[in-house]
């Protein structure tokens, strides 16, 4: 982690204990924080840190050996916010032009995107940015501070890894943002009550959020103070540094990944066609935040279905149901996270249509439309 008042960085076992810190910027004399952003190289464990001040970016090694330094001549500004890819590529989210800057690990400069202003309506402005995310498929995310006063709104800027623009979302005072296992987006809000997390899938549709609940600092009643930076290790844990210098880790929550129906149910606004009276084999797949599937039958609640009108689906693509099953209702695990239950359905839906819902114990809901014959 940086530690801003004391213009170091920290590093820490994953229980919190110490193991070493190293000097970041000048010496402290009392004046404003110094390191601002932090990112390692998982490939090589290097360490890179801006550092507001001097306006530069640092590059360490894990055990704290000063590798290079680069200053603002080359960013044409201070460089705020800093990542790594995959590749060992470095981004950074600067107050210089372009905004957002891309690296190799030689420090050659490969591209970037964006101006720093407060024109709300040019979407390649930025109007402060602050943090930086880079997921496996190279998108960008960037998160923008703004200006309520200049009437240029807090918000997350995506970009593919031609620096094109996909989608911008909006979010009341955000700094920190990073990327989960499953590669949805996290952004913490920072001065708003409360302080929270924010999950967004990759093209900024929310997806759940979490308050973070006070933890009190040496006996201290002060609340937390927003989140400077966040990240998450291997296992799914999340860790939150404030501005008042204080690590909170967070275990993952209860989630799993779902894979989407299989044959015979089709998916993404294609309407089945059944036949009302019989009963319909509906399959899924899950895992757990690493990957691993779930065998576990508490993770299935219910399969229940409404009615809607038909009209609800018009223009939708429609398919046959081309496999029943026999029998009454019921759960099956087929092995390896596949799940099975058979949905016997009633006589009296034909003429109808009605949204069937598969709900599992994280609290997450999947639906599947069907006409009935």
């Amino acid at each position: 982690m940086v530690d801003g008042g004391n213009r170091r960085v920290q590093k820490f076992k994953s229980n919190g204990d110490f193991i070493l810190s190293w000097p970041v910027g000048l010496p402290f004399d009392g004046t404003p924080r110094s390191p601002m952003g932090i990112a390692i190289d998982k490939n090589s464990d290097f360490v890179y840190v801006t550092d507001d001040i001097k306006a530069r970016l640092q590059k360490f090694t894990s055990g704290g050996a000063l590798l290079g330094a680069w200053d603002s001549s080359l960013f044409g500004g201070c460089p705020i916010g800093v990542d790594v890819d995959k590749n060992g590529n470095i981004y950074l989210a600067t107050n210089g032009s372009p905004a957002i800057q891309k690296f190799d690990k030689n420090m050659t400069y490969i591209g970037g995107i964006g101006i720093n202003s407060g024109n709300p309506n040019d979407p390649y402005s930025f109007y402060y940015p602050e943090d930086i995310a880079v997921n496996k498929n190279g998108d960008i995310y960037v998160t923008v501070w703004g200006d309520s006063w200049a009437q240029y709104p807090s918000q997350v800027k995506k970009f593919n890894s031609a620096f094109v623009l996909q989608t911008t979302w909006y979010q009341d005072r955000i700094l920190a943002i990073t990327i989960d296992l499953q590669q949805n987006v996290l952004v913490a809000t920072r001065d708003s009550f409360p302080i929270g997390v924010i999950k967004y899938d990759p093209n900024g549709i929310p997806i759940q959020s979490q308050s973070i609940v006070p933890v009190d600092d040496c006996g201290s009643s002060e609340k937390v103070s927003g989140a400077q930076g966040m990240d998450m290790d291997s296992k799914g844990n999340l860790y939150i540094h404030d501005w008042r210098d204080l690590v909170q880790k967070f275990a993952p929550p209860l989630r799993y990944y779902f894979e989407g129906f299989f044959s015979p149910i089709e998916n993404n606004q294609i309407v089945n066609n059944a036949k009302a009276g019989q009963t319909i084999p509906v399959k899924w797949r899950i895992t757990d935040m690493n990957g691993l599937p779930v065998s576990d039958p508490a993770s299935f609640v219910s399969i229940t279905s409404y009615q809607v009108s038909c009209t609800t689906f018009a223009g939708d693509p429609s398919d046959d149901i081309g496999e029943y099953a026999s029998g009454s209702s019921g759960l099956q695990y087929l092995g390896n996270g596949c799940w099975q239950f058979n949905w016997k359905t009633s006589k009296i839906y034909a003429g109808y249509c009605r949204i069937m819902k598969l709900i599992l114990n994280d609290n997450q809901v999947y639906t599947a439309s069907f006409t009935f014959k």
